[in-house]
């Protein structure tokens, strides 16, 4: 009859996968070839997802819904832009994190990603700008130095948050 093999479980060797013959059962004429499978290395999984354009190096695969590119490594995803800035930089340093000087979200451009604080990220972002050119608050008042309080969440009207507190303090 046929030959047959055990294997053992497969062991990782560089960047194969090899599967070593065990034992050969009774019968077995030849001895069959051992399977080798490529396994690529994260660096190759990586670059392959990866159009290098002139300027951004763009991301060509998963997305998150406000479109960063995400990358999986042990069945975690992270931030494809943070993987690349980590392998071709180093760490981001605690308190810290990176802003897409191309504005570009799903580029892996190193040279176009800075570590910043998150307030310098929210500042420089769109968002920022739009709220920086603001003038008045949503109800009409103007931002100036006596209304205004900064808090960490940006500018406050302080004839609104009064009137808010008058409205609070009435319902409890």
């Amino acid at each position: 009859g046929p030959g047959f093999m055990l294997y053992s479980s497969c062991t990782v060797f560089g960047r194969f996968l090899f599967q070593p013959p065990l034992v050969e059962l009774a019968n077995a004429r030849t001895v069959q070839p051992v399977e080798v499978f490529f396994m690529p290395t994260t660096q190759e999984r990586f670059w392959k997802k990866v159009n290098k354009t002139a300027g951004c190096w763009l991301w060509t695969a998963s997305k998150t819904l406000r479109g960063y590119g995400q990358f999986a490594i042990a069945g975690r995803n992270r931030g494809a832009h943070l993987w690349a800035y980590e392998f071709c930089v180093g760490d981001v340093k605690k308190g810290l994190e990176l802003d897409h000087l191309c504005r570009v979200r799903h580029c892996v451009n190193p040279d176009h990603l800075e570590a910043v604080t998150h307030r310098e990220n929210v500042r420089r972002g769109d968002l920022g700008k739009i709220n920086a050119i603001k003038t008045r608050c949503p109800r009409g008042h103007e931002y100036n130095g006596k209304n205004t309080y900064h808090a960490k969440t940006g500018r406050v009207c302080r004839i609104c948050m009064a009137a808010f507190a008058r409205g609070y303090r009435r319902t409890t």
